[in-house]
Order: structure tokens, then C-alpha cells, then sequence
């Protein structure tokens, strides 16, 4: 089966030239060495969704033991803000990580601190079993991984 589509079938004219209309999806190319008994041209069409690139956001689980929570400013630490107000810091020490498609953005055995807002929010008032499931959220923001909607899986 022919990847090449009839211009018209596309809606693209453009004075001779093959270019993709407003709002398409993929890339146009003409192809003047086989034009069709009616005068016009075929185009072949790439579409953007077989790009290899990696995705650019997404969500995934991991599993971790709770070593602690602290508030923040107590002392001076790193942490990884997962929410627009932290006020705490949640220590967890990853023990498996369910990544997806490739994407390396915990480690096994990385001890990983969590900006968050309330621990009694995150664990619903409840005290954390020794290994707890999550779920988090994240983006690409340039060069650097933005993590967001850490939450507890049951």
C-alpha cells in the first residue's frame, strides 16, 4: 500500500508548492517525479506521531520506605517540591519504581526528600506502613525534570 496521498485530498494548494494546511498534523513533501494523469502532484505524509523522541511528561508509581517528615527551614536540606506550598519535607527511600517507557527519574535504593504540604493530608491521618505506594506526576521543563501530584496508591 502507497504512502502517497492526491493533493486535493489533503485541501493543500499552494500556487505549485505541497504545504500543510492550518491545524494538520504531519509534514508534506512533494513528489513532482510521478504526477498523476490529471496534473496534480502526491505528497507523501509523515506523520509526527512515529517520532522516537521521548515523551516530555507523564506519571508513574513507586514504592518506598518512609524514613521521616520534617518541616522545612528546620534545617538545611535538598528537597524535590511536589507541591506549590511545601512546607514539609517527606524522606523516603525508594525500593522499586515502576517507570513506564524508559524513563529513569527514581533510582532503586535512592533516598529522595519530598517537598509536600501537610503529612496528614498525604497519608490521610493515618501513620505510613513500612513500604508505601505512590504516584507522581512529572515534565520536562527545559533541561530539568519538574515533579508534581505526589500522592499514596492503596
Amino acid at each position: 500500500m502507497s504512502n502517497l496521498v492526491p493533493l486535493a485530498l489533503l485541501g493543500l494548494v499552494a500556487c505549485g508548492q505541497a504545504s500543510p494546511r492550518a491545524g494538520s498534523v504531519g509534514q508534506a513533501r512533494s513528489s513532482p517525479e510521478s504526477p498523476q494523469a490529471d496534473g496534480s502532484e502526491d505528497i507523501t505524509v509523515t506523520s509526527l506521531s512515529d517520532d522516537a523522541s521521548p515523551p516530555t511528561a507523564g506519571t508513574f508509581q513507586f514504592e518506598g520506605t518512609v524514613l521521616g517528615t520534617e518541616i522545612l527551614g528546620a534545617r538545611a536540606m535538598t528537597i524535590t517540591p511536589v507541591h506549590f506550598d511545601p512546607r514539609f519535607a517527606l524522606i523516603v527511600r525508594v525500593s522499586s519504581v515502576n517507570n513506564g517507557k524508559g524513563n529513569n527519574h527514581l533510582q532503586v535504593g535512592e533516598e529522595r526528600a519530598f517537598g509536600i504540604h501537610s503529612p496528614s493530608r498525604m497519608f490521610r491521618g493515618e501513620a505510613p506502613t513500612a513500604t508505601v505506594r505512590f504516584e507522581i506526576s512529572w515534565a520536562l521543563d527545559g533541561n530539568s525534570k519538574r515533579f508534581s501530584n505526589l500522592r499514596t496508591v492503596r
